[in-house]
């Protein structure tokens, strides 16, 4: 696996976020490894695709942080994060007096990556009307702030995020195809994590040390077992659920439901914090944020008020 070299701070991401990507030995991540390096090395837009919770994000700030934009601004905007009726003031900006309630000139998310880039996640997300205005961004370079006349030219590189086949939606009639056209030809595929399963302990040891670090605890070791049971799960959220199943384990020392096949119940709970504790229930009720009374009246409730 070639290594890549590159200045994490730089990339809108950290250190250990960015390394999810440049974790894994298996063909499928190589292969998104290069096509990642292939569209840092142009100018050129370009189309970021994969199921949910794949790192599409992460993608867009590793490609930011290779290319020759790489200290200037990188700006990640959620299409589906836009509000209904205000998504032209948060992508254009708007001027002092644009509309009632302007009291002051605002850039929009557009402005704010000029000379930099631009990562519009969930594309598929955009109304016709912001994408027929992306669509003339594409083609002339320019913005015009809400109440203003006077255009401002940008030079912003675009990276497009979808969850989607836009060329299928496109060919459907449920994108435009000259927007489509405009995105750019380059498309890097980030695969689903079932498709490089093997990566999975790697990616566990990336990630488990880091999160740990975060509430100030030692990384927990999994058992052989457990990381069977791990990849013989089909993760449809992805290296995200993998985080999220990660973070369950540090703070309960067990694994969510999904992957248990049962729901872990107050009582396990409390046997795993008071083993973990080593039978100190002072500790275990700073844990869980209660007072020692409200701790003894769960473990009373539980049966184990005299562990």
């Amino acid at each position: 696996m070639r290594p890549i070299s590159l200045d994490i701070g730089m990339s809108g991401g950290s250190a250990s976020a960015v390394g999810i990507l440049l974790t894994g030995r298996s063909l499928v991540m190589e292969v998104a490894r290069e096509q990642l390096r292939a569209l840092a090395a142009v100018p050129w837009h370009g189309r970021i695709e994969g199921p949910r919770g794949a790192g599409k994000h992460l993608a867009a700030g590793l490609v930011h942080s290779l290319s020759r934009r790489v200290s200037r601004p990188f700006v990640r905007q959620s299409m589906s994060a836009l509000v209904r009726g205000l998504e032209f003031g948060r992508l254009f900006g708007w001027s002092r007096g644009g509309f009632t309630g302007a009291v002051r000139d605002v850039p929009g998310v557009l402005e704010e990556a000029n000379q930099g880039t631009l990562f519009l996640d969930e594309i598929a997300w955009a109304r016709r009307r912001v994408q027929g205005a992306l669509l003339q961004l594409l083609e002339d370079g320019e913005v015009v702030r809400i109440g203003e006349r006077r255009a401002r030219k940008l030079d912003v590189r675009f990276l497009f995020g979808t969850n989607v086949d836009l060329d299928a939606e496109a060919a459907a009639g449920r994108f435009p195809a000259d927007l489509l056209d405009r995105m750019g030809a380059l498309v890097v595929r980030m695969p689903a994590l079932k498709d490089h399963i093997e990566d999975l302990p790697e990616l566990v040891d990336t990630i488990l040390p880091s999160l740990a670090a975060e509430i100030g605890i030692p990384p927990r070791a999994i058992a052989p077992a457990d990381v069977d049971r791990l990849m013989a799960y089909s993760w449809p959220g992805n290296v995200r659920q993998l985080q999220n199943a990660l973070k369950v384990y540090l703070t309960v020392n067990a694994w969510p439901p999904v992957l248990s096949g049962a729901e872990l119940g107050e009582r396990e709970v409390l046997l795993r914090a008071l083993a973990d504790a080593r039978g100190n229930k002072r500790k275990v009720a700073r844990r869980f944020g209660v007072t020692p009374r409200t701790l003894y009246r769960r473990l009373e409730r539980a049966g184990l008020a005299d562990r």
